[in-house]
């Protein structure tokens, strides 16, 4: 595999390493039907019929993802995240180890997740969004704070619900210990409640356990990647002739 680029200058560009670890074989995205059909099986009271590609897929994506919106499943973020970890942990052996440590003020979103995923919300409506993305392969190698410096300006860090879900949708992207794991780039986490956000949650696969725990966000480690989504073009195009318009008033 080529050497990871730095495209961005930043006092984090030293948190990049080469890495050569990739998905397992058997991991494939699927069609959006059938993540519907399995999304269904965990949620069965969403409305699916907005789930469908529209437009071109970005370059830098791997596939369409369908993602419920967390506020149709709970109604708090830690309440959403709580209940896609127990559906996982449903489908499979999972340990969370950060048992009792994910409601009241350990984990939140990121504010450029926040901004985007909601621009995408206004853009498709319905019950579940279906995103570009993907899986953590084009960020290998680098830090949480060094990804985050290098993203495009539609690019966002996907949290622990959206991954969850594309975990539901897709279980053999983990299979086995020697492969590609995932950094939560999309949600921030304060193991100590000190208000200080300097972890970042993570998947991560040992034996024949999925785990789920959180890193400093300095780490840099070869065999993690994170995974983020895509602002889709026509929704991308729409802000900015907007902000254009509004410009020109």
């Amino acid at each position: 595999m080529e050497a990871l680029e730095t495209t961005t200058k930043s006092c984090y560009g030293e948190e990049e390493v080469l890495s050569t670890y990739d998905y397992p074989v058997e991991y494939k995205v699927r069609t959006i039907a059938q993540q519907v059909r399995r999304l269904q099986h965990f949620f069965p009271h969403l409305d699916y019929s907005s789930a469908e590609i529209l437009g071109e897929l970005p370059h830098e994506a791997e596939g369409w993802f369908v993602i419920p919106r967390w506020e149709k499943v709970a109604t708090s973020y830690d309440a959403a995240v709580l209940t896609v970890l127990d559906h996982i942990a449903s489908t499979r052996i999972f340990d969370n180890h950060r048992e009792g440590k994910i409601s009241g003020g350990y984990l939140c979103q990121d504010q450029k997740t926040v901004i985007l995923e909601d621009m995408i919300r206004r853009g498709q409506g319905g019950d579940v969004l279906t995103i570009p993305a993907q899986f953590g392969y084009n960020h290998r190698g680098r830090s949480f704070r060094r990804t985050r410096e290098t993203l495009s300006d539609f690019e966002f860090g996907l949290g622990t619900f959206a991954i969850g879900c594309m975990l539901l949708t897709h279980p053999e992207r983990f299979t086995r210990f020697h492969q590609l794991y995932v950094y939560v780039l999309g949600d921030i986490y304060d193991p100590d409640r000190s208000e200080r956000f300097l972890f970042s949650p993570i998947f991560s696969f040992s034996g024949s356990k999925l785990g789920f725990g959180a890193y400093y966000h300095g780490n840099t480690i070869e065999h993690y990647g994170s995974v983020t989504g895509f602002v889709p073009e026509y929704i991308a195009k729409n802000l900015l002739m907007n902000l254009r318009n509004s410009f020109l008033r």
